[in-house]
Order: structure tokens, then sequence, then C-alpha cells
């Protein structure tokens, strides 16, 4: 009986969610939060984030942030994908901001531009909180698809050079290791080689991936989170994938849940087997993940 009100409590959660954005983004009912809209965090033309703000946020002497990056695949994909997110959360007390970045097929684009622009975004977050006596302490990323991934890459290497610490990291349908052995079949050899090239700024050919060269497995182990894991900083990883996942292969979550296993970090994983990348088509898995979401907030902002 018990299992059965908790699976009934998190599908009313789920349903309500949605039914209290729907009804927000019409004006139906009141969201209890403050919005900056499109603020520039750099020169870049993709250089713009929106932040929600809680009602009275400035009266408290201590708030957290979480910042949100979008998924498409490094090439598509806007802010606005993360708004119900970053409603649905600020709606819970938290401050949240939502992102755009630059595209990968952008000249001299790479993972580490992009992971600059983060920096950049958290400077900003970091001086409207001084401008506005939002007294931000605390500071999550999260993020789906390529956000999720960058949103990892990040907290387990560039925490460093963050104007506040990375709390923990959040990532839905991300990818965590682009050995070939993982993307094969969802990627051609000359189409991942391209991507790995991009990301890493290491040339890479198509035969090198064919042949798993060591100039890729030397890439790949730059821009993999899973290998970050195991040099980087111990960040606690909320993570799901879905299991019919045709852009991120399944492999990808086995590959960063050994490297948190090895390294001890703490870790929760929410599987969605009958969600492609959308990940929308797991109702208790849904609220599952929302709930873990809620659960990091609380143990990791304290």
């Amino acid at each position: 009986m018990a299992s059965a009100t908790a699976f009934l409590q998190r599908i009313f959660s789920v349903i309500m969610s949605f039914l209290m954005t729907f009804l927000g983004n019409f004006g139906i009912v009141s969201n209890h939060f403050d919005t900056y809209a499109a603020v520039k965090y750099g020169d870049g033309a993709a250089q713009v984030m929106d932040i929600y703000v809680p009602s009275g946020a400035d009266k408290n002497s201590s708030n957290s942030a979480v910042l949100f990056l979008h998924g498409g695949m490094f090439n598509d994909g806007s802010r606005n994908d993360m708004k119900t997110d970053c409603r649905n959360l600020t709606n819970k007390g938290y401050v949240t901001a939502a992102m755009d970045y630059s595209y990968l097929d952008q000249d001299g684009v790479s993972m580490f531009s992009q992971l600059d622009e983060i920096t950049l975004a958290i400077q900003k977050l970091t001086e409207l909180s001084a401008e506005k006596g939002l007294n931000i302490k605390h500071l999550a990323l999260a993020g789906n698809g390529a956000g999720g991934y960058l949103a990892m890459m990040y907290a387990y290497t560039n925490t460093d050079y963050a104007a506040i610490d990375i709390d923990f990291v959040a990532a839905k349908a991300s990818p965590t290791d682009f050995s070939p052995s993982i993307w094969k079949g969802t990627y051609s050899d000359a189409a991942l080689a391209k991507l790995i090239s991009k990301l890493s700024t290491v040339t890479v050919k198509t035969e090198d991936v064919t042949n798993n060269a060591k100039n890729v497995r030397d890439a790949v182990s730059l821009i993999s989170p899973a290998a970050a894991v195991k040099s980087g900083k111990p960040v606690p990883t909320l993570f799901a994938h879905g299991g019919k996942d045709r852009q991120v292969p399944y492999g990808n979550q086995g590959a960063l849940e050994s490297a948190l296993k090895e390294k001890n970090v703490p870790y929760t994983y929410v599987d969605f087997p009958n969600s492609d990348s959308g990940m929308k088509l797991d109702i208790m898995q849904i609220a599952e993940y929302d709930e873990a979401m809620l659960n990091f907030c609380a143990k990791y902002f304290a």
C-alpha cells in the first residue's frame, strides 16, 4: 500500500508541475519570482542569460542558485528550453538561471571556450547577487544533453575558475564518454572524428577513430566527464539516461557510473527505460528525478 501511495503521489506531483507551469505561462496563476531577462554575461552574441529570483530573496541572509544549460547536441537549442526547469525550481525558493552559449560549429568554439562562457555566466550571476542583495552562497550546475555534458565537465575540472563553489551537478541525457566503442552505430566514424576534433581542438581523422588511435584516446580522455571524474574534483552528481536514446548511446550511463563509484563520488542515477533524449515517456522517473533534484538542493546547499 505504501509503495502504491508513493507512486500516486509522484504522478500527482508531475501532473501538478506541468499544470502550474502551463497556467503560469498564460498568466492564469502567479509565479512567485522576478525575472531578469536577456542579461548579457559577455560580449558575444550568444552570451545571454535569463535569471529567475524568488520573491523576497533579498531578505534572506543566504540563497542558493542553479545555473541551467540547454541541450541540442552542441549546435542547437536555447536557454528558453530550460524555462520550465527554472520556473519550477524558483517556485521552490531557489534562484535559477538559464544561459545560452556559443555553438560548436562556429569558428573558434571548442569545449574549452564553452567552459569559459560558464565562468563568465557565473561571474555575472554573482555580480547581480551583489547588486540586488541576493546573497547567493551556494551554486549548482544542471543541464540536458550537451548542456548537462558541459555542466559536468565544468564541475569536475573548472571549479577553480568559478566565482562561487559548485556544490553539485545534475545532467539528463548527456554524453559522458566519447570512446568510439560506445558511439559506433550512433555516429559514423567521420562524424565522431569531427565532433571529437571540435570539442578537444585535437586533429582527429576518420581513420583514427576507426582504428581507435592514440590521438583519439588522448582526446577522448580530455573531453569525457567519465575521465574527468577520475582526476578532477569529487562533485556530487545527479544524472539520468533514456533507455531508447538514439542521440546519446546508453553506454554513457555505465561509463559515468563506473567512474563515480571508483572515486567514491556521491551520486544518484535515474534510469528512464522507455524514453529517448527528451526524457518524457517515464512518468515515475520524471517525478523521481525531480524529487532527487530537490533532495540534492536540500542536502548540498545546506
